[in-house]
């Protein structure tokens, strides 16, 4: 989308509607020229004499974004995990007393009785539509949080059963049997949004809560019902158990694809970038394999290769390809040299990137790649320096898979390939953080030798 004011002092606006690659680029004239790659060249031109019309012309066309609740945009307290009413209450009383404004407050599920939408419990959150009404009067709003499945319970459960009446749920492919799933209060049926008697089903249940149960400014709806209940599957007989759960399944395809696949090749990527930028190191892995040009090493070759195991050491503290890792405090502490208070529960983010980089750790400078430290004053750096895969009691359990295999590749490269550096443009380095620390730019000549 472009839009310009002509000598006239009138606007107008030009959009090409094209989902496929476009270049950009501007000239000194000024002006801006746009290449697309290819696809349909669908142009729309809005001719309103006002920067507003044209803006309104282009959002009726492409669509216009819903207008946010207002206090989505303020200061919100949310959590699952709050025992009882108390103990919500201790909470919002301890940031007022901590001077850190409150906009909305939020109940999660543990309001509900048996994490049955529509409910209250009423032992725990007895009064909650009082505390909520005096929120409202203090200018907090309040949020509640409903799951998008209702329990299996066609006998006592009014939500179930009208919509088990009005045909409201989601239905199996023989478009009779409603899809059964699992969410917190055990087996649920899911409603059918797209239909319109599923809509009207839902709003009214929403109305009669409101105007009956508790008083409250929005509900949140949190998809969480495709999660199999572990425990009750655990405990059935292994011919009738489900298999993996959604969220065992995905568990383990992070396990693979991250854990495993993706930080072994971002290793093997900057171990080539760089090698390329130091030939004196590929020069001296070179010397150490000596003959050995086309057999494949046995293990006790490979562990042999001392110099490429600094290496190794080097490329993984240099570009850790795991950034972070995440713990979870199992006692109340301080952190050592702020004395921020940290608490049992709490979860702690370690920068792996930043310890390999802290001065304070390494005798030759760390943003320095230098194997050879590893064989010198270095070799006794402080053991949590460096943790490309962990640290403690629940460091990777693989670790020692992943370098066989980094020592494995990186020896067979350097048996038959020296890696050249492309130059400074294509082969600057750099990096991206995401969960894998990813290089940037790598441009390397190869050379068979």
């Amino acid at each position: 989308m472009n839009s310009n004011e002509a000598p006239s002092g009138r606007m107008h606006g030009i959009l090409l509607l094209n989902s496929n690659a476009m270049d950009y680029s501007v000239d000194r004239t000024p002006s801006v020229s746009i290449r697309t790659i290819g696809g349909i060249l669908d142009f729309f031109a809005f001719l309103d004499p006002t920067p507003e019309q044209v803006v309104q012309q282009y959002t009726w066309l492409v669509g216009r974004s819903i207008l946010p609740f207002y206090c989505s945009f303020g200061f919100q307290l949310s959590r699952w995990g709050y025992s009882n009413l108390a103990h919500m209450q201790n909470i919002v009383k301890r940031n007022r007393d901590a001077g850190i404004p409150l906009d909305v407050q939020y109940a999660d599920i543990d309001y509900m009785e048996a994490a049955k939408d529509f409910t209250i419990d009423p032992i725990n959150y007895k009064g909650l539509k009082e505390y909520f009404a005096q929120l409202n009067r203090e200018g907090v709003r309040t949020i509640i949080i409903l799951d998008p499945g209702t329990i299996d319970d066609q006998t006592r459960y009014t939500p179930t059963i009208e919509g088990m009446r009005e045909d409201v749920f989601v239905k199996s492919d023989d478009g009779q049997t409603p899809i059964k799933g699992s969410c917190w209060p055990g087996d649920v049926f899911f409603p059918d949004f797209f239909t319109k008697r599923a809509q009207d089903w839902w709003s009214r249940l929403i109305k009669d809560f409101h105007h009956v149960n508790v008083s409250f400014d929005g509900f949140c709806i949190v998809w969480v019902c495709l999660r199999q209940d572990e425990k009750s599957e655990a405990a059935k007989s292994d011919d009738k158990q489900k298999g993996l759960s959604r969220n065992e399944v995905l568990q383990e395809m992070l396990m693979f694809l991250v854990a495993g696949y993706e930080t072994t090749s971002t290793a093997l990527t900057w171990f080539v970038h760089l090698v390329s930028k130091n030939p004196r190191v590929q020069a001296k892995i070179k010397a150490e394999l000596g003959d050995n040009k086309s057999q494949r090493l046995s293990i006790e070759q490979l562990d042999s290769l001392e110099y490429l195991n600094c290496v190794i050491d080097e490329t993984l503290r240099f570009a850790p390809p795991g950034s972070y890792t995440v713990r979870n405090l199992t006692i109340d502490d301080r952190l050592p040299g702020s004395g921020i208070q940290l608490y049992k529960g709490d979860e702690v983010m370690i920068n792996i990137y930043n310890l390999t980089r802290d001065k304070r750790y390494w005798k030759i400078d760390p943003d320095l790649f230098y194997p050879e430290r590893f064989q010198g004053v270095d070799k006794d750096h402080h053991p949590y320096a460096l943790i490309p895969f962990g640290g403690g009691h629940r460091q990777c359990v693989g670790q020692d898979l992943a370098r066989l295999e980094l020592k494995a590749i990186t020896t067979r490269l350097m048996q038959h390939v020296t890696f050249g550096d492309g130059g400074q443009e294509v082969n600057a380095g750099g990096h991206k953080r995401e969960f894998t620390l990813h290089p940037k730019n790598v441009g390397v000549t190869i050379t068979f030798d």
